[in-house]
């Protein structure tokens, strides 16, 4: 597990290599997986947040940011050679942190969602 966020007390969301789950904290044993290593196989995803069960974000070792709207995963940015290793999540603004390990680099991202 490498991330686990919430917005309700009803499910919780974690973030693991292999996928994104949704799981009922009333039920461990029902859950959902959202396979995006179609999408980002090889690379490490490290955080997971967001605004709505609708409006997640994901970021990890590659430089890119994704965002879930409730059907599917899409990238939204991507800064090549960037590890992200920690995500915030505030309304329309999402901020990205990390070390840019071609130049040993921090890394720093504001940006609006769309």
């Amino acid at each position: 597990i490498n991330s686990i966020w919430t917005d309700s007390s009803d499910e919780l969301w974690v973030l693991t290599y292999w996928g994104v789950y949704r799981v009922n904290t009333q039920d461990v044993n029902d859950f959902e997986r959202f396979n995006f290593t179609s999408l980002y196989s090889g690379n490490s995803a490290h955080t997971l947040r967001g605004n709505a069960w609708n409006d997640i974000y994901f970021t990890g070792s590659t430089g890119d940011i994704w965002h879930f709207n409730g059907n599917t995963f899409y990238l939204i940015s991507s800064v090549e050679s960037t590890n992200y290793s920690s995500l915030n999540v505030s309304g329309n603004t999402i901020s990205c942190v990390g070390e840019n390990w071609a130049n040993a680099r921090g890394s720093v991202i504001i940006m609006n969602a769309q």
